[in-house]
């Protein structure tokens, strides 16, 4: 029964991830061209005339790069993206706050139904998401529900690329750099990084909420 729940889980993901993947892609991309320029800039003459030459050297970054990170991007599991947005080490997941936390602080959810429908609601982290996702399978096919559910995965993703980037990028730009902004682009890496660990927690919110709300007016 697990296994099952957990193997629907992983296939819902990944057609909501594929979905996702036009927008990972631009992210890729521009914080690609933005590592290059700060590695790169000073190796472009003024009148640019070393450009072309640039890339011809320094293009296969453009191919290489992106894949290499796709592949740390997939070596990070959802639990690590997790405690990347919520800084918790165990129960991380956003359903682990769904009944203490979430269904208070959204007006939607009328908690007294929902104690009418299931009881006593839990307490315990493990148990509130497990119940929460058995609520979620219900409405899992619900527009509202599968948009605020490919918006977090999204953000998940993105959250844990930008730790990505800003684990790896600062090191080349710190040794071959000569630009001027570079301490600046290393202030922006932390900075995207902490934005979208702000957004990751607000979509995981939304999707939380939407699912407890759609359960407390059945």
């Amino acid at each position: 029964m697990y296994f099952e729940m957990a193997k629907n889980k992983i296939k819902s993901e990944k057609t909501l991830k594929e979905k996702n993947s036009t927008q990972q892609w631009v992210f890729f991309g521009i914080n690609l061209i933005a590592f290059l320029v700060m590695v790169f800039a000073f190796s472009i003459s003024e009148n640019g005339k070393d450009f072309k030459e640039m890339l011809m050297n320094k293009g296969i970054w453009f191919i290489v790069s992106p894949v290499i990170l796709f592949i740390l991007n997939g070596l990070v599991s959802a639990d690590q993206k997790a405690m990347l947005i919520y800084w918790k080490r165990k129960y991380s997941l956003p359903g682990c706050r769904a009944f203490t936390h979430y269904a208070k602080t959204d007006p939607r959810i009328n908690t007294d139904r929902l104690k009418e429908m299931h009881g006593d609601l839990p307490i315990l982290p493990e148990e509130q998401n497990s119940k929460w996702y058995a609520i979620y399978r219900t409405f899992k096919t619900d527009s509202i529900v599968d948009k605020s559910h490919q918006d977090f995965l999204l953000a998940r993703d993105l959250c844990a690329s930008s730790f990505l980037f800003l684990l790896i990028l600062p090191i080349p730009v710190l040794v071959f750099s000569q630009h001027p902004l570079k301490y600046a682009y290393l202030l922006l890496l932390a900075l995207q990084y902490l934005l979208l660990v702000i957004t990751a927690r607000n979509y995981g919110a939304r999707f939380v909420c939407n699912v407890l709300s759609l359960e407390s007016v059945k």
